[in-house]
């Protein structure tokens, strides 16, 4: 573990949001995509109980490019104007903060819902988010398969009251991007889920936390607003990758090598839809598909 593992956090209130009915859809969505991805599932990660009244914990988390060119996790998913508000937030709360050293590829997103909030909507169907209802903490990021294997910890995520953050699809198996937000105090006493996760999950994340954060160099006692953990899956994606390569070669094995191009062209949307349904990632397929055909079908 190291200093890798940290880059930025960037909470925002924006209780007016709320009150609009199509961020309030992109907030209850916990089905189907538009577009090329329409068959795939993209749960909104949040403490929102799908169905009822936002309040005051309802928060959402997503995940930004810290390039700030729009790209992130709900690129395509949020209505345009919301998103690209979160953007030039980012953008701007990060220049002026004596974090920003600390900025890595991605940067986690909180939209809060509290009172005294003051985003509006411009004549132009603009936003502005002002700089008081923006803070700027840290965002650990803790790769943690092993984590995901345990029983406790897929009881504790896939709760039925539906307050974990989780980028997941409730009461399915874990796939390779699923992924779990909490936040910490500075103090890394106490947390939103510290005592509803298993015990030996908090005094990890609290143990990991403390590990980033001294090895970064940064006095814990300047830290004010809490961390945001992101806990993720990632490593399964070796054995994904292989499912996929698998599936592949096995679809386009009737072809004769000197046509497998074709034929390959021919089966490619129902390969990816298959593989997208297995829970697999658009850049984890993109890899599989070319891994399969330059290892098995280039003419000889």
């Amino acid at each position: 573990m190291n200093e890798k593992n940290m880059s930025l956090h960037v909470s925002m209130n924006v209780p007016a949001w709320y009150q609009d009915p199509e961020f309030l859809a992109w907030l209850e969505n916990s089905g189907p995509s538009q577009g090329k991805d329409a068959h795939v599932s993209h749960p909104v990660a949040t403490w929102h109980r799908r169905g009822a009244t936002p309040n005051e914990y309802s928060d959402a988390f997503m995940l930004v490019d810290a390039r700030f060119d729009g790209q992130g996790s709900e690129q395509g998913l949020m209505p345009d104007r919301y998103w690209m508000a979160i953007i030039e937030t980012c953008r701007r709360s990060i220049q002026s903060s004596p974090l920003r050293g600390l900025l890595g590829p991605l940067v986690s997103v909180q939209l809060t819902n509290l009172d005294g909030g003051r985003g509006v909507c411009t004549p132009g169907d603009g936003l502005i988010i002002p700089d008081e209802d923006v803070k700027v903490s840290l965002r650990i990021h803790l790769d943690r398969p092993e984590w995901f294997r345990q029983d406790d910890f897929w009881d504790w995520v896939n709760d039925e009251e539906g307050r974990v953050a989780a980028q997941h699809e409730r009461g399915n198996a874990f796939t390779e991007f699923s992924s779990v937000f909490t936040m910490v105090d500075p103090a890394l006493e106490s947390g939103d889920e510290s005592e509803r996760m298993p015990s030996w999950c908090w005094r990890a994340i609290t143990d990991d936390c403390c590990t980033v954060i001294l090895r970064s160099g940064i006095d814990p006692q300047t830290l004010t607003a809490y961390l945001c953990v992101q806990i993720t899956n990632g490593a399964d994606r070796a054995p994904a990758m292989r499912r996929a390569c698998e599936t592949i070669a096995d679809a386009i094995k009737p072809f004769p090598e000197t046509n497998y191009r074709l034929g390959f062209a021919d089966a490619l949307e129902s390969i990816s839809r298959a593989l997208f349904d297995e829970g697999l990632n658009e850049e984890t397929v993109q890899k599989a598909l070319r891994a399969t055909t330059d290892k098995c079908y280039l003419p000889r």
